[in-house]
């Protein structure tokens, strides 16, 4: 028997919880000014091994749980302090 070494973080959302989530993506801000995002989270109720495994079509245990498109913003002033800080990791 094969045991598991390194047993992943629960990464799941608590009741109530929420994340913000910041991307930073280089772009000519002349074409930011009318740019959308859209941002779209699935919910898999089993990974898709595990869902062929019982039988299932993965693609029937999953569901968009929620999409939502918003504007573009450009930087603010101290964008040039985070490229660095992220840059250094």
């Amino acid at each position: 028997m094969e045991y598991i070494r390194y047993k992943p973080k629960d990464t799941r959302l608590r009741p109530g919880e929420q994340r913000q989530f910041n991307y930073f993506v280089p772009a000519d801000p002349q074409r930011l000014r009318k740019a959308l995002a859209r941002t779209e989270i699935w919910y898999h109720l089993l990974p898709d091994k595990d869902a062929e495994e019982f039988g299932f079509d993965p693609a029937d245990l999953q569901r968009l749980a929620i999409s939502k498109t918003t504007p573009v913003r450009s930087p603010d002033p101290d964008y040039g302090h985070l490229r660095e800080k992220l840059s250094a990791n």
